[in-house]
């Protein structure tokens, strides 16, 4: 009997020990799981920081692509800026050349206007109607009035001509805004 004692005082050890080890095993338990809740909360910290670094990320690349549009936009403006003053630049290099030509043509033009007072101051004053009255006959007469007319209009071109030129000289050479 004695071994039966001891096999129940065995029994009754191993029963108190497994209860024991069951008491602990369920303290680690539970530490186990406040663990897995403390990492599975700062997993969810993680994850929400990434969230919103993703999100401040997205907003940094759409205000690049907005600046990137912007700069594009102001290329395309100072490529417009720089063709409208090549233009204007040829616009004046033009305008100089038309300038030079028109005060050559005054040049011209006012030479002869010269050469022809000289000449009449040279031959005196003869009005139209002594080159008329100074003709032979009546052939001579329609002949002079012929040339008369015709001096009366070149002059008189002349005369227009040279205020045409100088007009545009002076429009030229009148700044504009």
């Amino acid at each position: 009997m004695n071994w039966k004692k001891h096999l129940m005082i065995l029994l009754s050890l191993i029963l108190i020990l497994q209860g024991a080890s069951m008491s602990f095993g369920a303290t680690d338990l539970q530490k186990s799981q406040q663990e897995l809740k403390k990492i599975q909360n700062e997993l969810n910290n993680l994850n929400k920081q990434k969230r919103e670094k993703n999100k401040a990320q997205k907003a940094v690349v759409q205000r690049i692509n907005s600046i990137e549009d912007n700069i594009q936009l102001l290329e395309s403006e100072i490529n417009g800026l720089q063709s409208r003053l090549a233009g204007a630049e040829k616009s004046v290099v033009t305008s100089r050349t038309e300038l030079q030509l028109a005060e050559q043509k005054i040049g011209n033009k006012n030479q002869v206007l010269n050469e022809r007072l000289r000449a009449m101051y040279k031959v005196g004053h003869i009005g139209y109607l002594d080159v008329l009255l100074g003709s032979s006959d009546f052939g001579d007469m329609m002949t002079r009035i012929d040339m008369v007319q015709r001096i009366y209009h070149q002059d008189t071109e002349l005369l227009r001509s040279m205020k045409k030129s100088r007009d545009q000289i002076a429009e030229k050479n009148t700044p504009r805004n």
